[in-house]
This record gives C-alpha cells, structure tokens and sequence, in this order.
C-alpha cells in the first residue's frame, strides 16, 4: 500500500514539471519553436488567472520588448555627422533639472535676501534735468519752469506765461521745442508785446498734446461725462471739442478710454 502511494506521488510530482522544461527533456535537443510557443501559451494562462481573481481587477503586465528605449532609427535618426562613439543618458528628466540658478563672478549661486521695496529716486532726478534745461537754455529760468508746470496741471486756457525771445531764431526755436516735450499740454506761440518778442505759452486748445491732433475721421469715445478721446501722453481722456468730432465708440468708465488714442 505504501509503495502505491509513493509511485503516486511520484507521478504528480512529475506531472507537475513546467511544459516547455518536458518539451526539452523529451526531444532530447532543444527544440526553440516549440518552447516559445508553449511559453506563450503559459503567459496567456497565467493572464486568465490573473483576471479571475477575487478581485475582479484585470492586470496585464507589458512585455519588456516594450519598455526597452527608443533606437535611432524609430527616433528619426538615419545619418551621422561623424564616428564618434555614442552615449546614452537621461536628459532633464526631473523638475530640477529646469530650475536655472544665478551665479556670481565667484562662482556662488545667488540667493535674494532683501525683499524691500526700491526707493522711488524720481524726484531726486528733477533738480538735475531742471539745471541741464536752465543751462541748455537760459531764458527758461527755475521759476519760469514752476510756471509752466503750474500752467499745465491748472486747466485754466486763459492764463499764459511769457519767455523772453532772444533774437536769434534758432535759439527760439529751441525754447519752443523745451517746452512742448517738457510740458505737452502746453503749445506756444512768438508774439510782439511793446516793441519786445516773447514766446507764449498756454494750454492747447483741443487739450492735445503737441505732436498730437484729431484723426481726419474725428475719432472719440464716449465715457460717462461726455465725449472722450484718449490721448497715450497724458494718460486720460480729454473732451472733444463741440463740432469737431463724431463719436463713434461707446466706453463705460474713463479708463476705458485709455490706451485708444488714433492720430
């Protein structure tokens, strides 16, 4: 009775060998179709198996053909420039491989440690840019230049403010020229008051800057208090002119008007 249950378990140990380890055996020689073939049919089995699971969750795991990187060829690659051997490498693969540092001329990466806002130097450059306009030009004195500034943020288009005009034209034409760019809501004029010359400066008409005119299709906009043009110098929207334009676009608010200047 023993020895019945021993030749029995010799059987399905012997059964239970692999399939493709029992083609080699018994061929004798190695026979590759037959054990590629019964090897698939061993994946195939075991990917049944795996679906069945208590689970129910299907997982199939890619063959490694599949995860080998790409060759040259399958990248577009089909000429060399030269023989030299090749590498392989991983390039930026990471986040961090992105991130670019500033370094010094010591070769130390920087890092910012001051979060503080700049101070505003704008009003330290006016003194400056005054004296180079009262050297430049002479007659154009510091306090003429506070008149001219108080002329044109006043809005009042009856008040003027006189320069003397030296005789020389070109020396004329540079104060008008000062003027205009220093102050552009201001336009000047040469005029003859007692036998003297003096240029004259006073707000613009149009409120236009100079340089700056209404387009021949008399384009403005209109806002909430009016109609509107937008003018890019002086950052506002300036009225229209009765009659001498036609508004053709519709804004709700002043800002709005910005940024829509047509010359």
């Amino acid at each position: 009775m023993d020895n019945i249950l021993q030749d029995s378990t010799r059987d399905v140990e012997e059964d239970s060998e692999p399939i493709c380890k029992k083609a080699k055996l018994s061929n004798g020689k190695t026979n590759v179709d037959a054990v590629i073939q019964l090897e698939s049919n061993s994946e195939e089995a075991s990917k049944e198996s795996i679906r069945s699971n208590d689970i129910g969750i299907s997982v199939e795991v890619p063959p490694a053909e599949k995860l080998l990187p790409l060759t040259e060829s399958q990248a577009g690659i089909t000429e060399y420039l030269s023989d030299h051997e090749g590498f392989s490498a991983i390039i930026k693969q990471r986040y961090s491989d992105f991130i670019v540092h500033e370094i010094d001329k010591e070769g130390n990466v920087v890092h910012l440690t001051d979060l503080a806002v700049p101070e505003d130097d704008q009003h330290e450059e006016t003194a400056p840019e005054t004296e180079k306009v009262t050297e430049s030009c002479p007659e154009i004195t510091e306090d003429i230049l506070m008149k001219l500034d108080q002329l044109a943020n006043s809005g009042d288009k009856k008040s003027t403010v006189d320069v003397v005009a030296p005789e020389d034209k070109e020396r004329r034409t540079q104060i008008h020229l000062i003027i205009k760019k220093r102050f552009p809501r201001l336009e000047t004029k040469t005029v003859d008051k007692d036998g003297q010359k003096f240029i004259q400066a006073l707000l613009r008409s149009d409120g236009c800057p100079a340089g700056y005119s209404y387009s021949s299709y008399g384009v403005c906009y209109e806002c909430d208090v009016g109609y509107y043009r937008s003018d890019l110098t002086l950052k506002e929207c300036v009225k229209c002119p009765d009659g001498q334009s036609t508004p053709v676009k519709k804004s709700t608010s002043l800002s709005e008007c910005q940024g829509k200047n047509d010359i």
